[in-house]
């Protein structure tokens, strides 16, 4: 057994009417991407209490899919980054009313058959709710529930990591004329986070930084000195340095300058 076998996968999903996503929904759903599920519990409460509701599945193969529906808005969505990949109504995450907790038990394989599993998982969770935005951990931002759902049924279909859900892009102004691109969760792949410096009048870097997370996450042994160049043609030569985190914390990141 590899270390990453049975890791527990987990996800948030807001959600804007509080009840249990239906559990018939989450099963097809399911279904439609190979993964066979099976109600086990059903909607375990505490004497009628205002408690969770939390639905258990039987995952076919092994594990156990639990979603548990929280009757109040997430707490730190209000603070967490947005991306260009997030909902375009920040607000519609903020007075959500609701979240599920999705959580994967007795998942087994790599960090990468582990995460496009999850993600599978949790793309069916939001065929049975209302969602307004979706996070994978280890993950930073929401999602655009449409673009999840999508990514997670072709990383199924392909059986590849699903990139744009799986490593998190921010964007960041750097002055009146310059911004960047920041992912996360690039080293969990065995690959360094990008910071990605542009023009805020330029085109093409988020493609750019679209084009280096495959890459990157193709080929895992590709190795980027610093101080050579890199580049998708034999035009482009963009200089490879490392700086430190720009959120101040953590592994150095490599930089390179879009311009």
């Amino acid at each position: 057994m590899s270390e990453s076998d049975h890791q527990p996968g987990l996800s948030f999903i807001l959600v804007s009417d509080a009840r249990q996503p239906d559990s018939g929904a989450v099963i097809a759903a399911a279904q439609q991407m190979g993964i066979g599920l099976a109600l086990s519990e059903d909607r375990e409460t505490d004497d009628g209490e205002e408690q969770p509701e939390i639905d258990a599945y039987d995952i076919d193969g092994g594990g156990t899919l639990m979603v548990t529906l929280m009757p109040a808005p997430h707490p730190d969505v209000a603070d967490m980054a947005g991306g260009p990949l997030s909902p375009e109504d920040m607000d519609s995450l903020v007075s959500a009313p609701a979240h599920c907790i999705v959580t994967a038990l007795g998942l087994d394989g790599t960090i990468d058959e582990i995460d496009i599993r999850m993600s599978a998982l949790t793309a069916a969770v939001l065929a049975g709710c209302q969602p307004v935005g979706v996070l994978k951990m280890p993950g930073v931002l929401f999602h655009r529930p449409d673009l999840y759902a999508a990514c997670a049924r072709k990383g199924v279909e392909d059986n590849e990591l699903p990139m744009l859900i799986c490593v998190d892009i921010t964007a960041a102004l750097e002055g009146p004329e310059q911004m960047s691109f920041l992912t996360h969760n690039m080293p969990r792949y065995r690959r360094e986070d990008l910071y990605i410096t542009c023009s805020t009048e330029g085109e093409g870097a988020f493609d750019f930084v679209l084009d280096m997370i495959g890459w990157l996450l193709s080929d895992r042994d590709y190795q980027l000195p610093t101080g050579d160049t890199i580049g998708r043609n034999a035009e482009e030569k963009i200089k490879i340095n490392r700086v430190a985190n720009p959120l101040g914390e953590g592994p150095d990141v490599v930089h390179l300058d879009y311009a």
